[in-house]
């Protein structure tokens, strides 16, 4: 059921051309990335395909498993590390300029996104570093 759900979002051509049209827009070359609750790390792979040297994946999920045999697949597992837990719960090795997530529900508010977000800002992010979404 869960992979169903994860397969559902990666078949949705309008909705990765929006992510990726966005993310190109905000990751500069040589950006470092956590992707909070990565799930299949797609939006990790947007950012290094947009230019991002290294990216942190987060999920408390099997989803994470996915994730990191895909990376390793597409040649990219010496620029990730992935981190099973929920993020409060964990520890970066470096800031990042980079938190985004993207957290599906009802107008964002599920799973508590709002404090999770607030406190990757704090603890996650370099000084000038940026949230997507804002």
């Amino acid at each position: 059921m869960v992979l169903d759900e994860h397969l559902g979002y990666v078949a949705d051509r309008t909705r990765l051309e929006r992510f990726q049209t966005a993310i190109a827009r905000v990751i500069r070359p040589g950006d470092c990335v956590a992707d909070l609750g990565c799930g299949s790390g797609i939006l990790g792979l947007l950012c290094l395909q947009a230019g991002a040297d290294r990216m942190y994946g987060i999920d408390s999920t099997i989803m994470i498993e996915v994730a990191r045999e895909t990376f390793s697949r597409v040649g990219w597992a010496e620029r990730t590390t992935f981190i099973r837990g929920h993020s409060h719960r964990i520890e970066l090795p470096e800031r990042v300029d980079m938190v985004i997530c993207d957290h599906v529900g009802y107008f964002g508010f599920d799973y508590g996104i709002v404090h999770t977000l607030q406190d990757a800002r704090r603890r996650f992010l370099k000084p000038g570093g940026d949230v997507d979404p804002h």
